[in-house]
């Protein structure tokens, strides 16, 4: 092994350090790849760099070419991130997640590179738009605002396929729609969140929907979850 024990070991670590970083963020707010995850990820990318640079020295006067390793980890991290990406209707869930561990793969193929600079500052720009990219988006989103409904109607299905299509027609997106029945009551609550245009406000979303036979009550909560 021509490679000095001593970097080895600190390539490992900072791998570790690295991708612990960016997995602590992601824990922090309770996604399904968190601390451990991201630095799992970036060691065996690390590791897989390191051998494939020590196979290129072994195998340099052959016509094997091991270098493709890394190429499969850039394609390969694409089944662990399609774990951490959940469908719930129409909304989509765990896309941030699953590119942070794409990103992550490649700080730690860049690291069993040697090319340490890179990756810390590949980490900390990471970091940064995990970490505070959400709070500008907000602000720049100055178009739109997140409301919570709660709408409670008749036990038909048909009424929920016309509630979303209502929604479509006014041209506001669903971010996330959760269903619980009341069999007692024989209804269905719907609590949905919902991306309001500058040209539909909430009231006049209540008044569409309350105007159909099937909705019995509406309660907005604001940005409340």
């Amino acid at each position: 092994m021509t490679i000095d024990l001593l970097e080895l070991v600190f390539k490992l670590f900072l791998s570790c350090l690295l991708g612990g970083i960016i997995g602590l963020e992601r824990e922090s707010i309770n996604r399904p790849a968190g601390f451990r995850t991201h630095i799992l990820v970036t060691v065996g990318a690390t590791i897989v760099m390191i051998t494939n640079i020590e196979l290129m020295d072994i195998f340099a006067k052959s016509s094997i070419t091991p270098d493709r390793l890394g190429a499969s980890v850039i394609s390969g991290i694409g089944f662990l991130g399609a774990g951490t990406i959940i469908r719930d209707g129409s909304v989509v869930k765990g896309l941030t997640t699953a590119a942070s561990l794409w990103a992550t793969a490649c700080i730690g193929l860049a690291l069993g590179a040697g090319f340490y600079t890179i990756s810390i500052l590949t980490t900390v720009f990471v970091f940064f738009t995990l970490e505070f990219f959400p709070v500008i988006e907000k602000k720049l989103s100055f178009n739109s605002s997140v409301s919570h409904l709660k709408i409670i109607v008749t036990n038909d299905l048909n009424e929920i396929t016309l509630i979303t299509d209502i929604l479509s027609d006014l041209k506001l997106s669903i971010r996330s729609l959760k269903t619980i029945k009341n069999l007692s009551e024989q209804t269905i609550i719907l609590r949905m969140h919902i991306k309001a245009n500058k040209n539909t406000s909430v009231d006049k979303l209540t008044t569409t929907l309350l105007s159909l036979p099937g909705v019995k009550e509406i309660v907005v909560n604001g940005d409340e979850a």
